[in-house]
């Protein structure tokens, strides 16, 4: 009977799992569609990037990184400002430490962005 109900438990643990996937991929694929999508104003890129944030995932920080280096400088900002809150995600310290080094962040006008990154490192207590 012990076997059955940690057979038991195993699967509803599996299915759980599975089922967080499933949630996490339809939400990267609503903010691609969002946020790539042609006309998209700095407001619905905003917005996709406030709706992705719920989900503290791999995925989503694999979703998020390019965001720190190759858009608009809110969206940008705003991206180190999420990953500064995945703690329990360890590739969220390393994208942003990636972002940090990056020639896209060295120039003067991503000062802020940079400052953004320091301050979400900061948060995430990353250590070099």
């Amino acid at each position: 009977m012990i076997q059955g109900a940690g057979a038991l438990a195993i699967w509803a643990l599996c299915s759980a799992a599975a089922s967080e996937d499933a949630v996490v991929e339809s939400a990267v694929r609503k903010f691609r569609e969002d946020f790539y999508r042609l006309g998209a104003r700095e407001d619905d890129r905003l917005s996709a990037l406030h709706a992705l944030s719920a989900h503290r995932h791999e995925k989503t920080v694999a979703c998020l990184s390019p965001v720190l280096t190759r858009s608009v400088l809110p969206a940008r900002i705003l991206a180190a400002r999420i990953l500064g809150q995945f703690g329990k995600v360890p590739a969220a310290s390393r994208e942003l430490r990636l972002a940090l080094r990056s020639a896209a962040t060295q120039t003067r006008k991503t000062v802020a962005v940079r400052i953004e990154i320091l301050r979400a490192l900061g948060v995430l207590k990353a250590v070099e």
